[in-house]
C-alpha cells in the first residue's frame, strides 16, 4: 500500500514538474502562439469593456522591448482597423499597438532616428503605441544590409529601448 501511494505521489510530482517546464519553454519562445483560453482572466473583460464589438483573434507570447514577459493579443472588428493589445502575465494592460504610416510620426522623431542610425532605412508602416497612461510612443523597424533593429521612441524623441 505504501509503495502504491509513493508511486502515485511521484507520478503526480513529475507531472507537475513537467507542466512547469512546458509553460516555461513556451514563454521562452518569442512570438510563440498562446491559446486564448490560457490568457489571464482579466483580458477578455478588458477587451469587452474598452473595445466594444472587437473579439480576440489570436494571442502570442511576445516580450516587451525591456525583456519583460508579455502577451500580444490581436483583436478584430468587422469594418474597423485590427489592433494589438499587450498585457503582462498578471493581466495588467500595458499598451495598444496599431500600424500607422511612417509619415504620421513627428518629423523631429524621424530626423533624430536618421541621424542616430546613419545608413539605416526606416520601415513603413511603423507601430504607434498608446501606453496604459495614454502617452504615445512609436516602434520603428530599421534595417541596414542584413542588420535589423527595433527601436522604441518616446514622443519627445528619446530612445526608450532598442534591440
Amino acid at each position: 500500500m505504501k509503495i502504491k501511494i509513493l508511486l502515485q505521489i511521484a507520478a503526480l510530482m513529475s507531472g507537475i514538474s513537467l507542466a512547469a517546464c512546458k509553460d516555461t519553454a513556451a514563454e521562452s519562445d518569442t512570438d510563440a502562439q498562446t491559446p486564448v483560453a490560457n490568457l489571464p482572466a482579466t483580458v477578455k473583460p478588458f477587451v469587452d469593456k474598452n473595445y466594444p464589438g472587437y473579439s480576440i483573434s489570436t494571442a502570442t507570447y511576445d516580450p516587451l522591448c525591456s525583456g519583460d514577459s508579455a502577451y500580444d493579443v490581436s483583436i478584430k472588428k468587422s469594418g474597423a482597423v485590427d489592433l494589438s493589445l499587450v498585457f503582462r502575465p498578471d493581466g495588467a494592460y500595458v499598451q495598444k499597438e496599431e500600424d500607422v504610416a511612417l509619415s504620421s510620426a513627428p518629423d523631429s522623431m524621424r530626423i533624430a532616428l536618421t541621424a542616430k542610425y546613419t545608413g539605416f532605412t526606416i520601415g513603413d508602416p511603423i507601430e504607434k503605441l498608446t501606453l496604459a497612461d495614454n502617452s504615445t510612443q512609436y516602434l520603428f523597424d530599421l534595417t541596414k544590409g542584413s542588420t535589423a533593429k527595433e527601436v522604441q521612441v518616446a514622443a519627445n524623441g528619446a530612445v526608450v529601448c532598442e534591440h
